[in-house]
């Protein structure tokens, strides 16, 4: 099992200095945190097809533009034990795209796609006897967010996304991208 959180933390560790430069200067973004779940296909993954997904997304261009470059990571894992067989599965998706945000009021509502590069590993261990197995692919993703700012720069939302990225673990062609859900919490300015 590899530590599902490393990732994440060098990924905020990274944007943070990029977040809190363009609070009042010539730039304006968002940085969010996710917390929701993932699923992927079932007849690629099962019994590993629900996840438990987190992560982070941000975008940042100058004042004005309408259509802003973003970066997210959204990683997920789920780990099963059926009749002694024992399996750990995660997925890590690096998306880079655009991202276009409707200001409504203190609400709002982004759309954004582009491509990601997956990650896909999985475990298996069956009567003393381990597996595993990593791929990483090219793909390409999709998402809907619709958020409210509730205390000054204080942002609260939902994220919807999808994803699709062919990978080959174990011999066996799965797709490591699926339909992620959950809540967001983060700024904008």
């Amino acid at each position: 099992m590899r530590h599902p959180l490393t990732p994440l933390l060098a990924a905020l560790a990274l944007a943070a200095p990029a977040a809190a430069a363009g609070l009042d200067g010539p730039l304006e973004g968002s940085l969010h945190a996710f917390l929701g779940a993932k699923h992927l296909d079932g007849d690629d993954w099962d019994p590993d097809d629900n996840h438990v997904a987190f992560g982070a997304i941000g975008d940042l261009a100058p004042r004005g533009w309408w259509l802003r470059p973003c970066i997210g990571l959204i990683g997920s894992f789920s780990e099963t034990d059926q009749g002694g067989v024992e399996t750990w599965a995660e997925t890590w998706e690096l998306q880079i795209g655009g991202r276009a945000t409707l200001p409504l009021g203190p609400a709002w509502v982004a759309v954004a796609g582009g491509a990601s590069l997956v990650d896909g590993y999985v475990e298996v261990e069956s009567a003393g006897v381990k597996q595993d197995d990593d791929d990483i692919a090219p793909g390409l993703w999709v998402s809907l967010a619709i958020g409210a700012t509730v205390w000054r720069r204080l942002d609260i939302g939902l994220l919807l996304t999808w994803s699709h990225a062919p990978v080959e673990l174990l011999g066996t062609d799965r797709d490591a991208g699926g339909l992620a859900w959950g809540a967001l919490i983060g700024a904008r300015w």
